[in-house]
């Protein structure tokens, strides 16, 4: 049998349990976002030249999808998101010194590496598409609200422009060429940190960032990064019987 003083903690355990029942509510709702991207960890480009010394820039992303959140005693919740991205990888060289291999003395016949001019830039832009799905825990007080997720990210990459601008023996070059050469979707681990502000009853800003990684070398870990501002808009939010 039970003491008093046990009977009295069961009885609050009750409470705190049948309350917190109580209070979760089930929510879904649509999400949009914009922001900027890099893609890190190339180091080359590769053209009718091999281009060293690449730097990666932030471009332009999108990304549209839904979401459910579960709510537990109007303070923390669990949420689910699966969401279709659009991103942009762009690297950037310039100033890029041209040698070639050639004849540098003819008596007696020496060769040697003649600097034949310079790439003043190069730059490759290509395109991804990215499907996401992490899963969030966070908590909000009042009008703010933080979340922390981790899932994964399916991302292929589409087409791929380059442009070479450089200058040869004094005379201006310009090179491109546009390729669709498709990537077999690759899956990446993918983290989260969001942020938010109630707007309305049914509408939520928000200010994300999130990184993907993948397997390789230690300074090779990161793939891309992101930073984006969007809005959340509740499409249902019902008392949960589960």
């Amino acid at each position: 049998m039970l003491s008093k003083k046990g009977k009295f903690m069961m009885l609050m355990l009750l409470l705190a349990t049948s309350n917190m029942m109580y209070s979760q509510r089930n929510e879904m709702g649509i999400l949009t976002n914009i922001g900027i991207s890099k893609f890190h960890n190339k180091e080359i480009i590769r053209s009718h030249r091999i281009i060293v010394g690449v730097m990666p820039k932030y471009s332009e992303s999108y990304e549209g999808g839904a979401y459910y959140r579960k709510t537990f005693n109007n303070k923390t919740f669990f949420k689910l998101e699966l969401s279709y991205n659009r991103l942009k990888e762009k690297h950037i060289a310039r100033n890029q010194r041209i040698t070639e291999r050639g004849i540098i003395s003819s008596n007696p016949i020496e060769y040697g590496w003649i600097d034949i001019g310079e790439i003043t830039e190069a730059r490759e832009i290509r395109n991804h598409n990215a499907i996401n799905f992490p899963v969030y825990f966070g908590f909000h007080r009042k009008k703010l609200l933080f979340e922390l997720g981790f899932g994964g990210s399916l991302v292929w990459a589409t087409n791929r422009s380059i442009t070479v601008n450089e200058v040869i023996r004094g005379e201006e070059k310009s090179q491109g060429s546009i390729s669709n050469d498709n990537d077999s979707p690759k899956t990446r681990r993918l983290f989260r940190v969001n942020t938010g502000y109630v707007l309305s009853e049914k509408t939520k800003l928000k200010l994300n960032g999130y990184w993907t990684t993948e397997k390789g070398e230690p300074n090779s870990l990161r793939y891309y990064t992101e930073f984006s501002i969007g809005l959340a808009y509740q499409l249902l939010n019902r008392k949960a019987r589960w």
